[in-house]
């Protein structure tokens, strides 16, 4: 709940006059003499802060500067707020602890408080010390002759300003700036109204409250607030109560008395209320005879003033403008006419030739071409280099290989795919004839050999052979031995054996070595297979396979053919096996037996030898017949072969003893030959085409370094020479450019210079013409004349429009500065209104007795019962109508003060806030009126549009706040001086405006002091003197 009792004291220093009703409303802590009474001008500026421990601060001081503005600038957290605080805890206490204000005690103990340095301008230095101890701290006060002073003292030297005041009039920050625009726009005129007049909302707040709870209590139009209800139920008892009321006549004589009382009460009260209209009346007179005598003074003055008979609007500003601007432009005139004659002789010194920019494109065409010439130079050299060395090349080939071929024979020569193709073949075919022949030749080397080894084993055999006349005999002994001696047919039992073992062994060995040498020729077959393959001689490599399996074939048939003798020799020892198991003991012609036996197997064993030998051979001879044949197909094919070859090398234009077979890499050589040939011409045609393109170029360069009248070493020098002179001519065309350009521009202002020289001239003659002057000083003179009276036609028509908006009538007007003696005749007014009122209250007291009388016949009966009833019911209506007339009654004290403040202090107030207004905004809003009856304001535009505070900006709303709030504390500058805090309150003005409010608190920290709190570097720049004290580090700098 708002608390609106420190309000209401604030209130009641601002009203005329002591009210009757003071003692009831002293019983309820709403009247506060003290607070009335006024004291003598005291300037109390702040010399140093010196705190103990408060907040984040220990031991710290700050010194200020009495006599100008001192700014705390520092980053959030810095401790500008406790800054702040403290000097309201020094000057007023320290809060409570219960209290929603922070306490700033150390978080680390130590010492609680600090104390102020003040400067009283009666009394002089004093040292204010606030330390912890009772709720608010223990004070002491210092003063220069060791005097020591209480909060009695504190009190004195802040002329009664409490703690809600200090911080309503002399101490504001953003929050209070922005809490205009959280006023809804009906009340926000209202809200600035009574701002101006008490520093705070705090009065705004407090009458919308009491305006709140009045109507919880009673409303004239309804039925649920208590007192509603008490009323309506109190006019149903006194209904019944009537009724009850007509049993006695002596009840009815009463009645009639106290009607009749009541009815002179009623004359009284009517008398009372016509004296208050007449006070009321007498009052506003008394608030408007200033106004109306300085109007009278004004209209005289008027009529003596010696005017014109015409004068031009702001002549005098608009002469001193037209003087100002016309000295700096003849000067101008002579410096501007001197360039150009300095300009025109430089233009006259520039060596310039056109004809050579003209070929300014032809030059940008042969420089952009300069990188091509230089390729085509360079690939002309690598051309050239490289023909010759292909020329060179291809001559030493023919030389060496084709000496009957020329480069155009060459040329001429057929290299296409059908005629490599032919020489490839034909040189094939012939490497296949070769090939065919060795292969021959191997064969019939081998085949020669192999027969000439086979009749030599044949030879051998037939030697080895016994004759059949030998054979026979033997065969004759070795049947006699046989049938006479078995231990002849053991020992050659054994010889068989022996003879049997060396046959297996020999055997093995022979298929042992059939086997390798098969390995052995089936490899070589293959081998040349693949070779012929290569050679792409298939016909030769297929006979090679044929020859070689057919060969393989023979020798596994003779591997797997059975030696005739072995089997025989073996059957015979099978026999003489059988025939020892018929004789197992005969032992004699044993060894005789078996050499028989040995010879006849051996002469058995070489006759089957040799009947293979004689079938091989046979089969060798073979052989050798068909490579015989195979030779002379050879020759046949090799004739035919060798006439291809010479035809083809009789077209290539090959020697006869070239060989045949290499036919097809000449061919080859040939065609890469002609190919070089080719290339070579095409590399020809392209040098040729190359210094074209150079010879050409260097025509081109050399024309026109000729045409420019320049000798030519070399094309690159030239051409070199030639770009430096086109862009020495283009910088000298530039510079021409430049200099024509300034010239041009010389001759445009000299002439704008001079035409408004003539039109200044004129515009001069104008006003003095119009003013009916001769000259400078007669012209200012008239001015003087006319601004005198135009100020006081000004001051005038403010005059009237605040007489007008205060509905001030013309017989007002002449009334209220006619009467002498106003003020005596108010006084008379309100002696027989105090007497009206004391008649009033003597027939409330009749009226009580008569009343009380009636009460006296109502005890009884029916009557008595309903009359206790209805005194119940009217008790509790008046409980809460009593409570309904506290808040009536304070509102009116409410609205008897603001009715005070807005006639007696506030025009003079408007005035003060209207020029801070005005400078604040640069003269946007040129006035500040105050509206008859209702409490709002209004500001006028310089365009004479005028707007309610809810129609302005936020920001222009807050510097409407803020002028108000320095011109409250501007006017309770004589009963209280204390300086002004202001927390970074202008956050939201834009650059202009800011800097604007810092030149107003420059002015107004001359007489009182300000200290200003603020986080931004740029809003302390805006100050061009003061104090800065930098809260990092506690550094001061004065500026």
């Amino acid at each position: 709940m708002f608390n609106s009792i420190p309000y209401l004291e604030s209130l009641s220093a601002y009203l005329p006059k002591r009210s009757k009703n003071s003692s009831w409303l002293r019983q309820k802590h709403i009247w506060f003499p003290s607070l009335l009474r006024k004291t003598g001008g005291r300037a109390l500026k702040i010399l140093e802060i010196d705190i103990y421990g408060y907040g984040k601060f220990e031991n710290k001081t700050f010194t200020l500067d009495p006599g100008s503005i001192n700014i705390f600038l520092g980053h959030n957290e810095a401790g500008k707020s406790t800054i702040q605080s403290f000097i309201g805890s020094m000057l007023f206490g320290f809060p409570a602890k219960n209290s929603a204000e922070k306490r700033y005690e150390p978080k680390q103990g130590g010492k609680y408080g600090g104390a102020l340095v003040i400067q009283h301008e009666k009394i002089g230095r004093v040292r204010i010390e606030r330390i912890a101890g009772k709720a608010s701290g223990d004070v002491t006060v210092y003063y220069e002759d060791g005097s020591k002073g209480s909060e009695e003292d504190v009190r004195k030297l802040l002329a009664g300003v409490d703690k809600q005041r200090f911080k309503a009039i002399y101490s504001f920050d953003v929050h209070g700036l922005q809490g205009v625009h959280h006023v809804n726009s009906e009340s926000i005129g209202r809200f600035l109204f009574l701002s101006s007049m008490f520093g705070s909302d705090a009065v705004f707040k407090l009458q919308s409250m009491l305006e709140r709870e009045r109507e919880q209590i009673f409303k004239p139009s309804g039925k649920k607030p208590p007192l509603n209800a008490a009323l309506q139920k109190l006019k149903e008892t006194n209904g019944a109560l009537s009724e009850a009321k007509k049993v006695s006549s002596q009840y009815g004589n009463l009645l009639n008395t106290r009607k009749i009382l009541e009815d002179q009460h009623t004359a009284i009260s009517t008398r009372e209320s016509k004296l208050g209209e007449n006070r009321r009346t007498l009052e506003r007179l008394l608030s408007i005879q200033p106004l109306a005598r300085e109007e009278q003074y004004c209209l005289s003055a008027i009529d003596q003033t010696e005017s014109p008979v015409s004068f031009p609007q702001d002549g005098l500003i608009r002469m001193e403008r037209i003087l100002n601007e016309l000295k700096p432009l003849k000067s101008q005139l002579s410096a501007v006419q001197k360039q150009e004659a300095v300009l025109q002789e430089e233009l006259e010194e520039l060596q310039y030739r056109p004809e050579v920019l003209e070929k300014e494109e032809v030059v940008k065409a042969l420089t952009q071409s300069f990188s091509l010439y230089v390729a085509n130079l360079d690939e002309h050299s690598r051309q050239a280099a490289e023909a010759k060395g292909i020329q060179d090349a291809v001559l030493q080939q023919l030389s060496e290989h084709f000496p009957a071929l020329s480069p155009k024979k060459l040329l001429e020569m057929d290299t296409s795919y059908p005629a490599r193709e032919k020489a490839k073949n034909t040189a094939d075919e012939f490497q296949q004839m070769l090939q065919e022949k060795r292969y021959l030749d191997e064969q019939f080397e081998r085949s020669r050999e192999a027969l000439e080894e086979r009749e030599g084993k044949v030879k051998d055999y037939e030697d080895q052979l016994l004759s059949p006349e030998k054979r026979q005999e033997m065969k004759t002994q070795l049947k006699k031995l046989e049938s006479i001696n078995t231990h002849a047919l053991q020992a050659e039992y054994e010889e068989n054996e022996h003879m049997l073992s060396a046959l297996k062994a020999d055997r093995e060995k022979s298929v042992k070595k059939a086997r390798t040498v098969n390995g052995l020729m089936i490899l070589g077959g293959m081998i040349g297979s693949i070779l012929f393959l290569l050679w792409d001689q298939y016909i030769p490599a297929a006979a090679l396979l044929i020859s070689l399996l057919l060969a393989s074939f023979v020798i596994n048939q003779l591997i797997k053919k059975e030696n005739p003798y072995y089997d025989m020799l073996k059957k015979k020892q099978e026999a003489l096996k059988n025939t020892f198991m018929l004789h197992p003991g005969e032992q004699s012609g044993t060894e005789k037996l078996q050499e028989l036996e040995s010879l006849l197997w051996k002469d058995e064993q070489m006759n089957q030898l040799l009947g293979i030998e004689k079938s091989a051979c046979n089969q060798a001879e073979k052989t050798y017949e068909r490579i015989l044949k195979k030779y002379e197909e050879w020759e046949q094919a090799q004739f035919q072969e060798e006439e291809k070859a010479e035809k083809v090398k009789a077209e290539l234009y090959l020697p006869a003893d070239f060989p045949a077979g290499s036919i097809g890499d000449a061919f080859d050589l040939i065609a890469k030959l002609k190919e070089q040939v080719l290339f070579l011409k095409s590399k020809k045609e392209t040098i040729l085409s190359l210094q074209q393109q150079i010879d050409k170029y260097e025509k081109e360069v050399s024309v026109l370094a000729g045409e420019l009248g320049l000798k030519t070493i070399n094309t690159e020098a030239a051409l070199q020479e030639v770009q430096g002179l086109v862009e020495y001519q283009k910088k000298q065309k530039q510079q021409r450019g430049h200099i024509q350009e300034r010239l041009n521009e010389c001759k445009e202002d000299i002439q704008k210079l001079s035409e408004r020289i003539c039109s200044l001239e004129e515009d001069m003659d104008t006003l003095y013409t119009a003013a009916d002057a001769e000259g400078e000083e007669q012209f200012r003179a008239r001015a003087e004349q006319h601004a005198k009276r135009k100020e006081l036609q000004q001051r005038l028509e403010w005059i009237q429009q605040q007489l007008s908006q205060k509905g001030v009538q013309q017989e007002e007007k002449q009334l209220s500065s006619s009467m002498v003696h106003i003020e005596e005749t108010l006084k008379d007014t309100e002696e027989e209104l105090l007497s009206t009122r004391r008649e009033a209250q003597s027939l409330t007291r009749e009226l009580a007795a008569a009343s009380h009388t009636i009460k006296e016949l109502e005890k009884s009966g029916t009557y008595s019962e309903w009359m206790h009833q209805a005194e119940l019911e009217r008790e509790e209506a008046k409980e809460l109508a009593r409570k309904w007339a506290v808040k009536t009654l304070a509102g009116d004290l409410l609205h008897s003060a603001i009715s005070y403040n807005r006639n007696v202090r506030l025009p003079s107030l408007i005035a003060r806030a209207e020029n801070y207004f005005l400078e604040l905004t640069g003269g946007e809003y040129t006035a500040l009126y105050l509206p008859e009856e209702e409490d709002t304001f209004l500001v006028e535009r310089r365009d004479n549009l005028r707007f309610f505070p809810n129609e302005l900006s936020q920001a222009t709303s807050e510097q409407l706040y803020v002028s108000l709030r320095l011109a409250l504390a501007a006017a309770l500058q004589d009963s209280s001086n204390i300086p002004l805090l202001i927390d970074d309150s202008f956050v939201h003005f834009d650059r202009g405006r800011s800097g604007k409010m810092a030149v107003i608190l420059e002015e107004i920290s001359k007489e009182h002091q300000v200290i200003f709190f603020t986080c931004h570097e740029s809003q302390a720049d805006r100050f061009k003197s003061g104090r800065r004290i930098f809260m990092e580090n506690t550094a001061v700098s004065s500026t």
